[in-house]
This record gives C-alpha cells, structure tokens and sequence, in this order.
C-alpha cells in the first residue's frame, strides 16, 4: 500500500528526498535503532528529522508500521516540532483515523518498561517510589507536589514563563467561550523543558483523577507524558481514575450537564481553536485523538513487586485481586468504546454498562448511588469502602485482611493498599492551614495498612498551597513508607 492510497492530492510533497518508501524506511530504521539503544533519538534521525520538515510532509508506506514508528517518535521527541506539525495535519489528511484505524494492530510490546506495560505488574529499578493521586486540572499544585517531592527539577525562569502562557492562553480560552472575537486565538504550548526528572532510577505512581474541576487538565497531561519521555532510567505510572473515566461515560460534552461544579466549558477550550467548547473537547478527547489513547492505556490496578504494594485510585476489596485481568478487562472496555464511535458516534452506553455490572471492575453500583456505603462488590476506581470504614469508626480490619489474602491467592504479596479517590480531611477545605492536609495510614503502624494518598491538592476545592504524597523506601527486603507534606 503507497503513500498515493489514503493522502489526499493537496498534501502530496514534491519532494527531493527521493521516493516515499526510501524516505520513510530511512525514517523508520533510525527510529528503530534509536529506540533499542537507548530510547533516545540519535543525532542521526534529529538530522534526517530536521530534512523532512522541509519538505512537504513527505513519509509512510505501510500503515501497521507507521502507526508504531510514530509512537516511538512522539515518546522520543515530544517537543519536536516536525513531530508536532505532523499531529496537526489531520485537518488536511485526517491522520487521527489513519493513525488508529480499527484494522491496525498497534503492539507496543517493545516499549520502556514502565511506560506503557498494561497488565499493571511492575518492579521498581531504584530503591524510592513516590505515589501522588488527584491532581484535578491545578497544574501550580501539581508542580508543587513534584518538586517538594523532589521528583523534578524547575528552572524558575521558564516555569514563569509557562505560567505567562497558561494565563494568556485561559484569556483567549474565556473570550472563545465568550464569543468576544471571531478571529483565531491561538493556544501556545508550554515549554515542558522546566520540568527535568531528577528522581534517578526510582518511580513515580499517579493514581489518577488529572481532569475537572481545575482549568489545565490539557497541561497536566502534556507535562505527565513529558516526564514519561525524559525519565531516563526512571518510571513514570500513570493510572486512571473514575474521573478519566467520567469524560467519556456522559458523551464528552454531557458530562457538564450532570457536573456543572467542574468548570468543564473553561477547560474544554484550551483542547481546540474553535469557539464551541463542546466541539472542542469532542475533537481533541474522541476515540481517536492522542489524548483518547493515552488514557486508554493507563492501567487501573497496579502491582509493584519490590514494596510489595498495591495501588489503585479507589479501594480494593476481596473481589479485585486479579491485577492483570482487571486490567486487561478495562483495555477491552476501551476498545469497545473506539468501535462504537466509529460505528456510530457513540461512547457513553458501553462505560454506562460497565459501571452498573458488578462483576466489571468499573463499576460503582454501590457507592455510585450511596457514597457513604462500605461496598464490597464496587471495582477500584469507585470504591470507598476503607475511607467510609474509618470516617465510620469501624476498626475491624476483616476486609483487608480478606484482600490481602486474595491477593496471595493471585501470587503477589501484599503489605500494604495505597489509594486516593477521598479526602482525608474534607472539612478543612477552604481554610489556609495546609498542614492539616496530609496522606493517611490505617490502621497506624500496622502491616498490612491502607494508605490513603488524596489531599485535596487542587484549589477547586478552596484555596491553598496544599501538597503531599508518600514515598516507599525499599532496602533488604524492608519498605518504609513516609508521609510527605508540608511540616508546620
């Protein structure tokens, strides 16, 4: 198949780089070989890059490998700009449908451990992993948490300047909304540069919930997959939460419908340049789009063998102990949600499904209707069953050393469940005392323990400057776990 089958007349180059198969096989091998060195692009392929973006977009043959050399491009050069001005092509010759057509296979079997493994069991190369959970669209909080956490490394000047940025680009982004101007206001990149991975060899694990009720999901996003691009030797585990789920379960645009608290219009704008903020984010979070399939990827249950601990964004109970079928279940969900939109434009009746079957690990047929509930047939991403237990005074520990043992039963030693979700000190919003906000451990000093991670970090839920997460330090067999956050 050449290129002359599926690129529409207006983009075909006119090229001096010789025929399409030898540029894009060229192009193909020196991803190829840059990515089993080192996943780092060469000087090599830069060099061939910086050719080709002076042509007229001249590549591919076969779309099965362009749909994987382009992955390996987009982990390796982020922030290149050819690689960039390709994704925006698809006005001109729809590349999100070429690149995710329902006949292509994608195996991402040979990417970076830890980048996008799927069956959720991983094992920490370094001795330190940090877990930090709901994030909500406040990128200043998640700057603050990485950076206390000493997990990143932000060059002042140029963080301010992304700060500049994301303030002129909410003022175009409330003017489309607004309908103030009819002529284009362009959204500016940041510069995801600031942000250098300084956390060695060691782990990083966000529980998910990136969306709502903030303003920069978009941002957040974009910096997470920088990260993931950068770390070197480091691994960055992204999960999902209910509220990556939640963009999908209502239609994309419903959902401010059900939620109006969230700001959804806002943000939905910084996702496109049109001024319909609905059209927007269906454009830009569609099955499709590279946000679609990087949330697709992301695991809901995750196993990390050296610690010996459990993370999911809400609780596990007994039910849920099967890592990598849950896991593989909710990338099945996923792929159904992909083909009814290309069947029929549709993608909230199959997550609609999910979430009231309890035997799927997506659903929330308890806690969905009764919050305060201790469910024990709720899946991960929904289920509260240790925080209401605690909020509730109950201390029988049943439940989780029922879990606990499952989870033997499943091969993998637990000592510990790490999870967000729920607040630990919800009546405290709102007021500027952030040392009361601070991850949680139940029952104290005890093994095994539920580790409750969410603090409220973002000013959606009232202003402040809170942060915290723990880190696990594993030597010799023995994981301590400290609770980080601001000491007043």
């Amino acid at each position: 198949m050449t290129l002359n089958t599926f690129v529409h007349a207006e983009c075909m180059p006119t090229s001096t780089l010789t025929t399409y198969r030898q540029q894009y096989t060229k192009l193909a091998n020196l991803v190829r070989d840059s990515w089993r060195r080192n996943h780092h692009a060469s000087d090599e392929l830069k060099v061939y890059l910086g050719k080709l973006a002076k042509e007229d977009h001249a590549w591919l043959e076969n779309r099965e490998n362009i749909v994987k050399t382009m992955w390996k491009l987009r982990k390796m050069l982020p922030e290149h700009q050819y690689v960039q001005a390709i994704h925006a092509l698809d006005d001109k010759l729809d590349l999100l449908t070429l690149l995710n057509n329902k006949t292509t296979n994608i195996n991402l079997s040979e990417s970076k451990e830890g980048t996008a493994k799927v069956d959720g069991v991983y094992t920490n190369k370094g001795d330190k992993l940090s877990a930090i959970g709901d994030l909500h669209g406040d990128f200043e909080a998640t700057i603050r948490v990485l950076r206390n956490m000493n997990i990143i490394h932000v060059n002042t000047r140029k963080h301010r300047s992304n700060v500049r940025t994301m303030a002129i680009n909410m003022e175009h982004q409330l003017q489309k909304l607004e309908h103030q101007r009819v002529s284009e206001l362009p959204y500016q990149p940041l510069d995801y540069t600031a942000y250098t991975w300084i956390y060695a060899n060691n782990m990083l694990v966000q529980t998910g919930d990136l969306f709502d009720r903030g303003l920069h999901s978009r941002e957040i996003i974009e910096l997470f997959m920088h990260l993931d691009s950068t770390a070197g030797d480091g691994q960055v585990v992204n999960m999902a939460g209910n509220h990556e789920f939640m963009q999908y379960q209502y239609g994309m645009s419903e959902m401010d419908w059900h939620y109006p608290m969230y700001n959804i219009p806002k943000d939905s704008m910084s996702f496109g340049k049109s001024h319909n903020w609905d059209s927007n984010r269906t454009r830009n979070l569609a099955p499709g789009s590279k946000y679609f399939h990087w949330i697709a990827q992301l695991p809901i249950v995750v196993y990390e063998t050296k610690s010996k601990t459990i993370f999911s964004h809400g609780c596990i109970v007994e039910k849920w102990t099967n890592v990598r079928a849950i896991n593989k279940s909710v990338r099945e969900t996923w792929g159904n949600v992909r083909r009814s939109w290309e069947d029929n434009g549709i993608v909230d009746t199959i997550l609609h499904g999910q979430m009231v079957n309890q035997e799927s690990p997506l659903n929330c047929a308890i806690n969905g209707i009764h919050t305060e509930a201790l469910s024990e047939v709720d899946g991960p991403v929904w289920n509260r069953y240790y925080n209401n237990a605690v909020r509730q005074g109950k201390t029988d520990t049943d439940q989780l050393k029922r879990t606990v043992e499952s989870f033997a039963a499943q091969h993998m030693q637990v000592d510990r469940l790490i999870c967000a979700h729920t607040i630990t000190n919800m009546q405290g919003l709102g007021t500027d005392d952030n040392c009361e906000f601070k991850p949680e451990q139940h029952p104290v000093n005890h093994n095994p323990s539920v580790w409750f991670i969410d603090i409220g970090m973002t000013e959606g839920y009232g202003k402040g400057k809170r942060w915290g997460g723990v880190e696990l330090t594993t030597s010799n067999g023995m994981t301590r776990v400290e609770a980080k956050h601001p000491h007043c």
